[in-house]
């Protein structure tokens, strides 16, 4: 997970884009996939429903078997997710992923003075249902308007956001004293 966290931030901050928002997407199902296979050893078999019908996961190799949106609901089930806003979060990286691998990123463009907006593919099964994703032009005021960069922005501090409320991590100091790289910005020439 370390690797892939530090790959991601590193893919980010050379403005690889695209690979930003894939890595973000799959550190997330890593560490969904780490809970889950630690509620699995406490407790024995996970009963998860696929199409309607009720599986018994026994192993880490049937949590790799699952796509992603069947291990956020599982994570929703076992209480591993707890909030309502970390799973819309969740969703949002999987579309945003699945856009970048299938077709290309999705793009923020302006709607007002306040507001960045996108809109992104829900499902490709049957009719596509989109979702607009929304970011707040204050939060990437220092990044300027290169819409590949805010994208990945937003998938790499979306995705910080779930894994410190996943593994409950605590404040650091460099965080109290704002000394901490959460926001995120690109490095810029001076």
């Amino acid at each position: 997970m370390k690797f892939l966290l530090a790959q991601m931030h590193q893919n980010y901050y050379f403005g690889f884009s695209e690979s930003a928002c894939i890595l973000a997407g799959t550190l997330l199902e890593q560490g969904l996939i780490y809970l889950l296979e630690g509620i699995l050893e406490k407790r024995g078999p996970l009963c998860a429903r696929k199409n309607g019908e009720k599986r018994w996961l026994q192993s880490r190799h049937d949590l790799l078997d699952m796509e992603m949106v069947e291990m956020l609901e599982l994570a929703r089930s076992e209480g591993i997710i707890r909030e309502g806003k970390v799973l819309l979060l969740a969703h949002e990286i999987r579309w945003i992923r699945n856009m970048v691998v299938h077709d290309k990123i999705p793009l923020f463009k302006s709607v007002d003075d306040r507001f960045y907006q996108m809109s992104v593919a829900k499902s490709r099964r049957g009719r596509v249902k989109y979702a607009k994703i929304q970011l707040e032009k204050t939060e990437v005021a220092g990044l300027g308007n290169t819409r590949p960069e805010l994208t990945a922005y937003f998938c790499v501090s979306r995705t910080r956001m779930i894994l410190r409320s996943l593994f409950g991590a605590k404040t650091t100091e460099a965080e109290t004293k704002n000394e901490s790289s959460r926001d995120l910005f690109l490095w810029q020439e001076s």
